[in-house]
């Protein structure tokens, strides 16, 4: 007898990251909602026409077609770390009711919710976690990082996995981590060169080797910013460049994250995850020696003046620090062993989400990264969904 396949059904879907890995484990997508009608184009052109554009307020879960899996990741910036002082909303609230409902309406055998770690405290998860057990669900609530099932990023988000009437089914051990260079490696050659500005090396840490592709200007005056970096010209005429260097150990590639002013910068090596994508990547694009961004002005002032604010390294066994959602919006940078600095294409941001290269991206970059950051690493739901199929598909 041939077995029935599992249904799955998301909403606040985006440009359905999530659904590529439940299609990916052995879903059938009947439905999804998203309200923003440009990234509901691109998930129909990656996924089909079972998009249900709008609100999700507007929505009726009567309407929908009943399912195995349902998936919600509701809008909650107030709860993400980078914002402090966030309080919860009433539109938090009324996402959280109208997610509730569609769980109470349509009681799926499996519901997964996903947010920021902050979602926890707020009124809007108890409402969710409040149907759930009126229905009977038995659930697990973790913080899952990404990098431990094979998506090359450490991010760490909430998860909520549930079951009703059934037990939650393990996932597997950790894998070993994916470096974000590994991820990326093909692609290097794609990606267009860049620089780095004379105020984000003055903010690197002494023992950092790096290399500026100086695009001929003949400018070595980037070592005075930090006091004993020595610089060196390239004797390849090729590759005109300036290295500064301090000693210490020389790493292929690092990337270098975004903070906030005044934080300190970030570093993460080549065979670490990269850090968390996040949507403020749109208008902007993240670069492979990724430097932290930021007002640049006031950036150079404070390294000028001798400001002690230092990158934390991370060597080639440790992944790269998590990237927070209200960055200031200046572009990051990547170094390479060859002397390059490039610029990491949407293309190359997709891979550190564990997004095949079957996805359609947008052309514009800024909606690409808006969506990249946004989703949920298709590798990690595919992991999540795929434990609900094996523990529970010979019960078909």
């Amino acid at each position: 007898m041939n077995k029935k396949t599992m249904t799955f059904i998301s909403w606040f879907s985006g440009g359905g990251l999530a659904d590529i890995g439940a299609k990916a484990a052995g879903f059938d997508i009947v439905a999804a909602n998203e309200i923003d009608q440009d990234i509901a184009s691109v998930y129909q052109d990656n996924h089909g026409d079972h998009m249900r554009v709008g609100d999700v307020l507007d929505q009726q879960p009567k309407h929908y077609p009943d399912c195995d899996l349902f998936h919600a990741s509701p809008v909650c910036t107030n709860a993400s770390i980078a914002n402090a002082n966030g309080e919860e909303s009433p539109i938090d609230i009324a996402t959280a009711k109208k997610t509730a409902e569609f769980i109470r309406i349509k009681k799926p055998r499996f519901v997964t919710i996903e947010n920021v770690s902050g979602y926890r405290a707020f009124q809007s998860f108890k409402i969710i976690m409040s149907a759930l057990d009126d229905l009977g669900y038995f659930y697990d609530v973790s913080i899952l990082n990404a990098a431990d099932f094979g998506v090359p990023q450490t991010r760490r988000r909430l998860f909520v996995r549930a079951v009703r009437g059934g037990f939650v089914p393990p996932l597997p051990q950790p894998v070993r981590w994916t470096g974000w260079l590994e991820a990326v490696h093909d692609l290097i050659d794609e990606f267009p060169s860049s620089q780095f500005a004379p105020w984000q090396l003055a903010r690197l840490p002494i023992d950092a080797p790096v290399s500026l592709l100086i695009n001929g200007s003949g400018n070595t005056n980037f070592g005075d910013a930090v006091p004993g970096l020595g610089v060196r010209m390239s004797s390849d005429p090729s590759h005109t460049t300036i290295t500064a260097f301090c000693g210490g150990r020389f790493p292929r590639a690092f990337l270098l994250g975004q903070q906030k002013f005044g934080e300190d910068l970030q570093i993460t090596h080549h065979n670490a995850p990269a850090k968390t994508i996040t949507a403020n990547r749109n208008m902007r694009n993240i670069r492979a020696f990724v430097m932290s961004g930021g007002q640049a002005q006031n950036f150079n002032q404070r390294a000028v003046d001798g400001s002690t604010t230092k990158a934390v390294i991370r060597y080639q066994d440790k992944p790269i620090f998590t990237i927070v959602a209200d960055m200031p919006r200046q572009p990051a940078r990547a170094w390479l062993d060859n002397g390059k600095v490039v610029k990491i294409t949407p293309r190359g941001l997709a891979r550190f989400q564990s997004v095949p290269d079957t996805y359609a991206l947008p052309q514009n970059d800024s909606l690409a990264c808006k969506i990249i950051g946004n989703g949920v690493p298709s590798l990690l739901y595919k992991v999540i969904a795929k434990a609900f199929i094996e523990f529970y598909g010979e019960q078909q």
